[in-house]
């Protein structure tokens, strides 16, 4: 009896899926906003945290990081959208955000915390923290043919402020002939903005802002080909052509220095005399003139798409691979992979719920869909396991999550 049931469901949402078409999602006109964001780490899983009686082990902590130095992100891309289909002809307008930032710590400031340094009378530490923000307006027109169908999207960006790859460094030492020890870490981060940061904060210089925006632009678009009634493949990407222009360049450096000796530490013996204080000194460094070029990630992705039950999109599996470059035609230009598996259950597109396990800019994610659709409303949400370790993805490790939310007619 549950066999028969099983089938006739199967059976019911074939049909209705052929005989709907396409009724709940080609919207003749929407209105869209979408809300991401993403936080991880290669090395900590949040699970070992969020627990009744928490014990932190340093040198489990230590040992967790790898060779390579902790790595943490946060990313999110929130934008707005207007879209409208006129029989196969489809035009769209989008703005946002873009926000990247990325920092880095070397392993050795976690064996120092979790070990100690009683066998070296010195301990390095590296560092590197990277950021990028945009805004950004584009356009997507596209077109469907009786065979394919083809998208173009030009896109105008305007870069706000950006820092490079910056390097941080710090040392620890160990003086043993008289017992003191020393932390000193310095970092000059040198930042990129359309305009003077610290005008901006105290208020005011909005007139320079508006007229230091030196916009860039890219094109991207795609296409698609059904191979088959089973198959279909198709293809994005983005090309940068005009890089964005940032004016003002600032140097911001930060200086920590703590000194004491060991002895002073404690009060049954040495001089008694309190410990020295921590000095942390910020400066920033006079704004530059300048004229410093960037321009948005540049990507490719190719996918395969494979409908299995009787080329009905009740059930669809991709797979997909490409590649990506982050400051693209540039001297700290980072290249990366990407790849991305996964499958939708599709009930005549008021429910699909879709699971994927993905790695894009350096980042291996693993996320559930959600998207409940009734035609004059839809609602889109999905959250992620993610992490730059592909084994600390799966231990939450870091979490995404987003929100998209439609209405039309």
């Amino acid at each position: 009896m549950k066999r028969i049931f099983c089938l006739l469901i199967i059976a019911f949402s074939l049909c209705s899926t052929t005989i709907a078409g396409g009724f709940f999602t080609n919207r003749f006109f929407e209105y869209k906003i979408c809300i991401p964001a993403d936080v991880s780490n290669n090395s900590f899983a949040i699970s070992d945290f969020l627990q009744k009686n928490v014990v932190i082990d340093l040198k489990k902590l230590a040992d967790d990081v790898p060779s390579s130095g902790f790595g943490g992100i946060v990313a999110t891309n929130p934008n707005i959208q207007v879209n409208l289909k006129a029989g196969p002809v489809f035009v769209g307008i989008e703005s946002g955000f873009d926000v990247y930032s990325k920092l880095g710590i070397s392993k050795s400031l976690f064996e120092l915390v979790g070990y100690g340094n009683e066998d070296k009378d010195n301990v390095d530490i590296e560092g590197n923290f990277f950021f990028d923000s945009f805004q950004y307006n584009q356009v997507n027109v596209g077109i469907k043919f009786k065979r394919f169908s083809i998208n173009v999207t030009p896109g105008l960006f305007f870069p706000i402020a950006t820092t490079g790859e910056n390097k941080i460094s710090a040392s620890f030492s160990n003086d043993k002939e008289n017992g003191s020890i020393s932390f000193k870490a310095n970092a000059l981060v040198d930042t990129y903005a359309i305009t003077d940061i610290q005008k901006v904060i105290k208020g005011g210089n909005y007139g320079d802002i508006i007229v230091a925006f030196n916009a860039g632009f890219d094109v991207g678009g795609g296409f698609s080909m059904p191979l088959s009634n089973r198959l279909t493949v198709s293809a994005t990407a983005r090309l940068p052509l005009v890089p964005g222009t940032l004016h003002s360049k600032q140097s911001i450096k930060y200086d920590v220095n703590y000194s004491v000796n060991i002895m002073d530490l404690g009060t049954g013996s040495g001089s008694g005399a309190k410990p020295s204080k921590p000095n942390f000194d910020v400066n920033f460094g006079a704004a530059e003139a300048t004229e410093y070029k960037i321009r948005r990630p540049m990507f490719i992705m190719g996918y395969l798409d494979f409908y299995p039950l009787f080329g009905t999109n009740l059930l669809s599996l991709r797979a997909g691979i490409g590649a990506g470059v982050r400051h693209p035609f540039a001297a700290d230009a980072i290249g990366y992979f990407n790849y991305y598996t996964g499958a939708t259950v599709n009930l005549i597109d008021v429910l699909k719920i879709t699971a994927s396990m993905s790695y894009m800019d350096r980042i291996f994610k693993n996320q559930i869909e959600l998207a409940i659709n009734a035609r004059i409303i839809e609602l889109d949400i999905g959250a992620s396991l993610q992490s730059a370790n592909f084994l600390k993805s799966w231990q939450g490790a870091g979490f995404g999550a987003y929100v998209n939310f439609a209405m039309g007619f």
